[in-house]
């Protein structure tokens, strides 16, 4: 093989790498279960609108729930209901954010109210998980 074969090959190689590791930084990978941040927000919010809570707080990391009831000074159900029951929503990409977490923007429409939300995700034990949201 020429040495300009092998260049060419090689720099094929080392760009396809950089490629790679570029697109790692701009998506997230999926979880064990098969997710990516876009879909447990989604299967979160299925989850509210099921009124299924305690479904809804298995998307959240450990700890996060008992936060919520102490800064709303409510119950999560309650809390859920009034931010995030909506009958119809969307979500934006995910973007990467400092610390391995990654936020993603929520719109719905809760009886006739928009409502905009960013929520934050990490993997905790192989799983993304809320661990943050706030009004935008």
């Amino acid at each position: 093989m020429k040495a300009g074969a092998v260049f060419v090959s090689v720099f094929v190689c080392l760009a396809l790498l950089c490629v790679c590791f570029v697109l790692s930084r701009i998506w997230p990978t999926r979880d064990s279960k098969g997710n990516d941040p876009a879909a447990v927000v989604g299967l979160f919010i299925q989850a509210v609108n099921a009124r299924d809570f305690a479904l809804a707080k298995t998307y959240w990391e450990d700890g996060a729930v008992g936060n919520i009831e102490y800064m709303s000074d409510s119950k999560f159900d309650a809390f859920c209901e009034k931010r995030f029951l909506c009958s119809s929503f969307s979500v934006t990409r995910p973007v990467k954010q400092k610390a391995d977490s990654w936020n993603l923007k929520f719109e719905g429409d809760n009886k006739g109210r928009p409502v905009s939300w960013v929520f934050y995700l990490r993997k905790a034990n192989g799983t993304w998980k809320l661990c943050y949201s706030r009004p935008m």
